[in-house]
Formats: structure tokens, C-alpha cells, sequence
């Protein structure tokens, strides 16, 4: 989340496009949301934006669909909290309770996802749980 948004929020509240007002604490939390943080392009930028965030002042954090992957360490090595709800193979409309139950415990101001099936339980378990959402599509777009 770029710094200006933060810093704006001291200046002025923000409004949501219905008009209601958006969080702004003092020190956000934003948690990603990835399959799994194992090595690859996604979880390179995912890690490069818990550093960053720490840099600014953020509370970060990762939730893993399917299983905390190789990069885990590293990621709590820059503070990130790591949740994982160890989704099994197929579609599991359960995740999305489960997720929904995490963002509740975690709070976060903004919800980033990384990838379509990251999107496709945590878009839902957000809404469920009151967490706006950013996604970002890796790849060849």
C-alpha cells in the first residue's frame, strides 16, 4: 500500500465509493494471500512487499492456501505473520470459512491476493469478513 494513501488518511478520512468510511490506523496490517509461499516469480514479489512494508511502519502478513512453502522462514525473518489453512487438493468451498475465520483474527486493513486461486477462496472469505481486497495477477499479462 503506497505510503501517500497512508499518509492521506492523517489529512482527510477516506470514503469508500459508497461513501462509508475506510479504516486508516496508524499502522496498517496487510496480509497476502498465496497458494503457498514456495519458490517462484509470485512469492519473490510477495516477499520483496513484506519488506517494503516493514520498511514503512506496516504489520504484514501471509496467508497460505495449501502449505507455508520453502520462503516461510524468510518471510517471518521480516517480521510477516504466516497463517496457512492447509487446503487439500480440488475445490474446497470449506477454505473459504476457514479463511474468513483467519482474516477475522487478523484484521487486516487490506487484503492482497496473488493469482486466481488465491482469489477464488480468499475473495469470498474477505467479503465474509469485512476485508477490502486488492488482487494482482502474475504472469505473462
Amino acid at each position: 500500500v503506497p505510503r501517500a494513501r497512508w499518509l492521506s488518511c492523517r489529512l482527510a478520512p477516506l470514503r469508500s465509493v459508497s461513501g462509508s468510511r475506510l479504516p486508516c490506523p496508524g499502522r496498517p496490517r496487510v496480509v497476502n494471500t498465496v497458494r503457498s509461499l514456495d519458490v517462484g516469480c509470485c512469492v519473490r514479489v510477495v516477499l520483496d512487499l513484506i519488506r517494503e512494508g516493514g520498511r514503512l511502519g506496516q504489520r504484514v502478513g501471509v496467508a497460505c492456501l495449501e502449505k507455508t512453502g520453502t520462503l516461510a522462514s524468510e518471510a517471518e525473518a521480516m517480521g510477516a505473520e504466516i497463517i496457512c489453512v492447509d487446503k487439500r487438493p480440488g475445490l474446497r468451498p470449506g477454505t473459504i470459512g476457514r479463511l474468513a475465520a483467519v482474516f477475522r483474527r487478523m484484521r487486516p486493513d487490506v487484503l492482497h491476493t496473488h493469482q486466481i486461486g488465491a482469489l477464488t477462496y480468499a475473495g469470498p472469505a474477505a467479503l465474509a469478513s469485512g476485508s477490502p481486497v486488492v488482487h494482482t495477477e502474475h504472469g505473462k499479462h
